[in-house]
């Protein structure tokens, strides 16, 4: 199955999520703006925003997509059906005891993820508050990322990945219709924290309508091998949510450490928000796409040098390079502009937008690490070596906590970015060396030449766009004109890279100006005759 159809309608779907979780954001900035009320929120949400991301970008995909094709291709749709039926009913209730523990223990999650919060007793109190009534959040959307990974099984990409776009859409109209019923900071965020637990019912219910058919069907009681598959994925996934998560996580203890400074909690959360979008993109399609189709090539194979689907890593490597070195350049010379433009109104200063701008300069350097280690990762996770997954994980977040630890105190919220960017090249590093050092992978020859075209439309890019962003209209313009301005100007450089992809074949490896014209030669030959 070619990967190119289905990875663009996830893509396209995980798109529209993140823009309208941009829309979200921006909403909270322009009526909390980065102030005590507003890092008592963010602090609230960074635990259960670090799970979303994770699960929605394929976090128990690793423990459940091959143990499912395994069965359905071994044993029959029965047996994988009635694997699904089981593990939801075991989830729902270890989940609804998860749950309660969360919302009795909210003071110890809140001191972990902003523990500069408790100098300010007021606000702590308001974040824990405001996190115990996003607890239910947790808990269903892990039992709507499990329905979502045996989608992902049945190759039903574009449904599973749907379901955050409608969530966050309904999000974003409870947002714009909070102010008209709350009048307080404290009321507009309590009806925030209840609107994000009440979408994640709506997002379980949308992904297990179309499940519902096959678990009906299946037998009455337990399948031979189901209880084994469920007891290995028990095993498989812990270390392999630890893996999965710990790009979450870097983020997560970068932020702990900032948020020993006022506004630099509030500062962060919204860098990352924006840090977070090609990261997650090449996540979701990686996690559910990738996953799936390298998991059905190795159900009948054995670890051997030369593994099947080692070409389908590369080009998925290449295609997630794609996306990382512009994104990377684009935010790194963006940063002030993009802020500014998104959130620079209402309650967010001006000190704020540079404050934010630092921290997402200083955090751009990781993107094109952060893309390549979550392709990497899916070989380790396919061929169940969990531990090692996480034990690359671990030394990411070490990595981040240890240089975090050092910088911040000189950088400030820079230094927590920069911790991110040296966070994620550690992890990446470490997949690498275990893959080669095992020879379970190696990269070709054939992503050579795309791989330094991208690197060379990047330059060429990011040299377009230092000299169209220190126009006077950009610099000057404001409202409607300055979004429409940075809207051209990543355009332009979104073209410009796009072209000298094209002409030099900096896609899929045998892609180009070369293939092309050859292709049309061929099909000018056939007409002729």
């Amino acid at each position: 199955m070619k990967l190119a159809s289905p990875a663009a309608a996830v893509g396209l779907a995980a798109i529209v999520s993140r823009l309208l979780g941009y829309a979200r954001d921006v909403l909270v900035a322009n009526l909390l703006g980065a102030g005590p009320m507003a890092e008592a929120l963010l602090a609230a949400l960074r635990a259960p925003n670090a799970l979303r991301r994770t699960l929605g970008e394929g976090g128990l995909n690793a423990a459940l997509t091959p143990i499912y094709l395994r069965l359905r291709m071994q044993e029959g749709h029965v047996h994988a059906a009635a694997f699904a039926r089981t593990t939801l009913i075991l989830a729902t209730l270890a989940l609804g005891i998860l749950g309660a523990l969360l919302a009795l223990s909210a003071g110890v999650v809140i001191h972990l993820s902003a523990p500069g919060l408790e100098s300010r007793p007021q606000d702590f109190d308001l974040a824990r508050w405001w996190f115990v009534l996003m607890t239910p959040f947790i808990s269903v959307a892990t039992l709507a990322s499990i329905a979502a990974a045996f989608l992902n099984a049945e190759r039903r990409y574009v449904i599973a990945a749907l379901a955050p776009a409608i969530v966050n859409a309904a999000l974003v109209g409870a947002y714009l219709a909070i102010p008209h019923v709350a009048s307080t900071p404290q009321t507009m965020g309590a009806l925030m924290a209840l609107s994000l637990s009440i979408g994640g019912l709506l997002q379980l219910g949308l992904v297990l309508w179309p499940l519902m058919p096959a678990l009906r069907q299946a037998a009455n009681g337990l399948q031979p091998g189901v209880m084994a598959g469920i007891g290995k994925a028990l095993r498989l996934g812990a270390p392999a949510l630890v893996a999965t998560a710990s790009f979450q996580i870097i983020g997560v203890v970068a932020s702990a450490i900032a948020s020993q400074e006022p506004a630099a909690l509030a500062w962060f959360y919204y860098a990352d928000r924006l840090f977070q979008l090609p990261l997650s993109l090449a996540g979701v399609v990686i996690g559910s796409v990738v996953l799936t189709e390298l998991g059905a090539n190795r159900v009948n194979a054995s670890e051997t040098p030369a593994p099947p689907g080692n070409d389908m890593l590369d080009h998925a490597l290449v295609s997630a390079l794609a996306i990382g070195l512009p994104a990377a350049a684009a935010l790194f010379v963006l940063a002030e502009p993009i802020i500014r433009t998104l959130f620079g109104r209402g309650a967010f200063s001006s000190s704020d937008v540079s404050g934010t701008s630092l921290a997402l300069m200083a955090m751009a350097p990781g993107l094109p690490a952060g893309v390549v280690a979550r392709v990497l990762l899916q070989e380790l996770l396919v061929r169940e070596k969990a531990l090692a997954s996480a034990a690359c994980g671990i030394a990411g977040i070490t990595v981040t906590a240890l240089t975090a630890v050092l910088l911040t105190p000189h950088w400030g919220v820079s230094g927590a970015g920069a911790a991110v960017a040296a966070g994620l090249w550690a992890q990446c590093l470490a997949i690498a060396s275990i893959l080669t050092s095992r020879n379970w992978w190696r990269p070709s020859r054939a992503i050579a030449r795309p791989v330094l075209v991208q690197t060379l439309a990047t330059a060429i890019m990011t040299a377009a766009l230092i000299l169209a962003g220190s126009g006077p209209l950009l610099a000057h313009a404001s409202g409607v004109r300055r979004l429409t301005a940075l809207l051209l100007l990543c355009a332009a450089g979104g073209a410009i890279y796009g072209a000298i992809i094209w002409i030099g074949g900096g896609g899929l490896p045998g892609s180009g100006f070369r293939k092309q014209r050859a292709g049309c030669q061929r099909l000018l030959r056939r007409n002729r005759t």
